[in-house]
């Protein structure tokens, strides 16, 4: 079997201890100044951690074999290699960027909604109604883009009234703890809570997946300081945003994975069940999803629902024409595990 370790120990530049406090320097900060919290050094160090990332990723293609590393064809049916499923961090990440936190730019999708999009390929969304929502977290390392992208609406993390987490994983709920921190209350399904408190490890499918992020200079991406929620969402739940929001239970790629439903103006939060990463859409990633026969479900179920809107937990936005573009791929048996 391959042995990641050995590959990070020869392969990533600098030591991997040193690369391993970045997100640590940055979670256990203080918002006192808000922004000033966020060293120069900081987008430096990550920069670095970026690229390192990229050379192990490279000398294990070189060393294993593409064809050995292929996984499920999904999306576009055509094969995709293993280290795709972390390819929106490390291969489409801004690492020229970041020195100048170019990184922070602040979209506006429509009448108070907002995305901010994260260095390592995670989408956090903030809704402003009559107060500001935020919807996912991003990685612990975005934590300076989400500061920044709420300075651009005038406001700060004390401004968050509440942070809803899609799922519990660590590029969703990276920066909650600091959110839940400054005073917004948290909320999530009430199955994702003991992940998201360390009371449960962290789940995959895959062994040598899970030997790559959390035994090599990786996992301080996905290591995030863990909360316990306020707030439990379950299905069916309303909440007053976006003229009229309902929780969706979609369960599979987590055991409480949510989608938000605003069905009045046809947007759909998707969270990970739909991605449109390189502009292919996609079910959850199979490396990350350990009941497929729940994701199934989950995904026959958004089927019915009438959106135009799309809004990713990684990936670009769909502005127009997201439900119909689903339902055709998913007739179409390419989206996977449909």
């Amino acid at each position: 079997m391959l042995d990641v370790r050995l590959l990070a120990r020869r392969y990533i530049t600098g030591p991997i201890e040193e690369l391993s406090n970045i997100s640590h320097r940055i979670m256990e900060g203080t918002f006192e100044g808000d922004l000033e919290v966020v060293e120069d050094s900081d987008y430096v160090d990550m920069q670095r951690l970026l690229q390192s990332g990229k050379v192990l990723m490279d000398k294990m293609m070189e060393h294993q074999g593409e064809t050995q590393l292929d996984m499920h064809r999904v999306g576009a049916a055509r094969p995709r290699p293993f280290y795709y499923v972390l390819s929106g961090m490390l291969y489409t990440a801004d690492t020229d960027g970041l020195g100048d936190r170019s990184m922070a730019m602040l979209d506006r999708l429509a009448d108070g909604l907002y995305r901010v999009r994260g260095p390592f390929g995670s989408n956090v969304y903030i809704v402003s109604d009559g107060g500001l929502t935020m919807v996912d977290g991003g990685f612990p390392m975005d934590l300076p883009a989400v500061l920044l992208g709420l300075k651009s609406l005038g406001a700060g993390p004390r401004d968050v009234d509440m942070a809803i987490a899609t799922h519990y994983h660590g590029d969703h709920t990276g920066t909650m703890a600091r959110m839940q921190a400054a005073g917004a209350e948290v909320a999530m399904h009430p199955e994702d809570a003991p992940y998201a408190s360390g009371e449960r490890p962290q789940e995959t499918c895959d062994v040598a997946l899970h030997k790559l992020l959390f035994y090599t200079a990786l996992w301080p991406l996905f290591r995030y300081r863990h909360f316990r929620p306020d707030r439990q969402l379950r299905e069916g739940d309303r909440l007053d945003l976006l003229g009229g929001m309902v929780v969706l239970h979609t369960p599979g790629h987590s055991p409480g994975s949510l989608c938000l439903y605003a069905e009045r103006r046809g947007i759909l939060f998707s969270g990970d069940l739909i991605r449109n990463e390189k502009g292919v859409l996609e079910g959850p990633p199979p490396h990350f999803t350990p009941d497929q026969d729940s994701a199934r479900v989950s995904l026959s179920r958004v089927r019915e629902l009438d959106f135009e809107m799309l809004l990713p937990g990684h990936g670009e936005v769909i502005a127009r024409g997201a439900g119909e573009r689903y339902r055709s791929l998913a007739r179409e048996g390419r989206i996977w595990p449909l």
